[in-house]
């Protein structure tokens, strides 16, 4: 509960008592499920889908409109040493779990991290004629120069990631090979639009609830089977303060800044150009 606890005397202006009432009514909405934050984590924003055993995402999208290089990347915690995550395509399986990943069947030196948010990205391109996969990890190369011989990134027709224990926010598909400087730039939440150049598919789940995401390029849905919304605690002190050091309160799929140069009868209503979460000045 959000407390009022000026004595200033009683506010004329309509304007300044919409707010208010604005303030005090979406500033009490705070979820009861909130998803798992670590330290060091990124500074996550939003929702995450959380997935049960046997969870999917379904989609008759095609990953990529090429036979070029691809890069498929995602913002994921996993909760237990249970926890696996596949993407199956028509040409392409990558399976996860804690202890090794598979692409096509070749084991690659890769593994789920459990209790922290990381940012896994597959790049596959060519080197002088021969396929090659590059993995990294929050941007950080951990293996390079991978033969891929069995890869075909051309897919024709839809695809499923299946996960158990597992918490999402974000899935990129880019039909070009991605560098670690983009990579860098790509695990900042919510970055893109999805209609970006080379971007094949982007989903950063900004419903916050129902069973579809309309968060993909051109704005093609995906059907979610069964997993859930959970709210980013952005205020959480395992991630980056949002609000450069003022009284940070969390709702659900957002947050609010107590900004103390604001008084009482002068509230302010600021909204991130991010559009990936709103702020505003309580009293």
């Amino acid at each position: 509960m959000i407390r009022k606890t000026s004595s200033a005397p009683l506010i004329s202006s309509p304007l300044i008592l919409i707010t208010i009432i604005l303030t005090w009514t979406i500033g009490i909405v705070v979820s009861s499920n909130t998803a798992p934050t670590s330290p060091g984590a990124p500074s996550l924003r939003g929702y995450a889908l959380h997935f049960a055993s046997g969870d999917q995402l379904i989609s008759d999208q095609p990953l990529t409109t090429s036979s070029g290089p691809i890069t498929f990347s995602f913002q994921a915690y996993a909760s237990s040493s249970s926890s696996q995550l596949t993407l199956t395509t028509p040409t392409v399986t990558i399976d996860c779990d804690t202890t090794d990943c598979t692409v096509n069947g070749f084991t690659v030196p890769l593994a789920l991290i459990t209790d922290q948010w990381n940012f896994y990205s597959f790049v596959y391109h060519t080197v002088a004629g021969s396929p090659i996969l590059d993995l990294y990890v929050n941007a950080v190369s951990v293996a390079s120069n991978l033969p891929a011989t069995t890869l075909a990134p051309y897919t024709t027709g839809g695809w499923t990631l299946d996960a158990g224990h597992v918490y999402l926010t974000e899935i990129q598909v880019w039909n070009e090979a991605r560098d670690s400087a983009e990579l860098s730039i790509d695990m900042i939440p919510h970055s893109y639009q999805g209609t970006e150049d080379g971007l094949s598919a982007y989903f950063d789940f900004p419903e916050g609830q129902g069973t579809t995401t309309k968060g993909g390029h051109d704005g093609l849905p995906i059907t979610l089977s069964t997993p859930t919304w959970w709210d980013i605690d952005e205020c959480s002190s395992d991630l980056p303060d949002p609000c450069g050091g003022t009284a940070c309160i969390n709702t659900f799929g957002s947050f609010f800044c107590r900004n103390p140069t604001v008084t009482s009868n002068s509230p302010v209503l600021c909204v991130d150009t991010t559009a990936s979460y709103t702020g505003i000045n309580l009293i």
